[in-house]
């Protein structure tokens, strides 16, 4: 039998990605460790030796057919097309549901208030409440840092 010159980690596209990463580089030895299994998703850990000789780790996601390499775990995590974080645990999502709700809990208060003939002195009051909301809105624009 002869022995064959090709790396068998090339056939993989998983490693593939990574490499294609990590292009720039001289990395050698790439090596895919088990996947962790998240339903459909998969995220794989790809080890490798830089061009320093220190061995190294990148990250690959995987749905269906679809394979993104990235540098960094958190990176993957940050990613918003991989979705693996549901938005509703996402902090600028509830930030957003939040605030719509609030938005519509005092709009339809406020026109029940119109609607049904009440004292100026309640919509005064209302008045307030949705300027306050209003200046928390501007305060706390979602996906800044403060």
């Amino acid at each position: 039998m002869e022995k064959s010159n090709v790396d068998p980690t090339d056939r993989d596209p998983v490693v593939a990605a990574v490499k294609q990463l990590n292009e720039p580089y001289k990395n050698t030895e790439f090596r895919r460790r088990p996947a962790y299994e998240y339903g459909s998703t998969k995220v794989h850990s790809v080890v490798f030796k830089g061009e320093d000789g220190e061995w190294r780790e990148n990250y690959a996601f995987e749905k269906g057919k679809t394979i993104i390499a990235y540098h960094s775990l958190v990176d993957l995590l940050k990613d918003r097309k991989t979705y693996f974080l549901p938005f509703y645990q996402d902090h600028d999502s509830l930030k957003i549901i939040t605030i719509i709700l609030m938005a519509l809990a005092f709009s339809a208060a406020f026109l029940y208030l119109v609607a049904s003939g009440a004292k100026p002195e309640s919509l005064q009051l209302l008045t307030g409440i949705l300027g306050l909301l209003v200046g928390y809105l501007i305060g706390n624009v979602p996906g800044q840092k403060s």
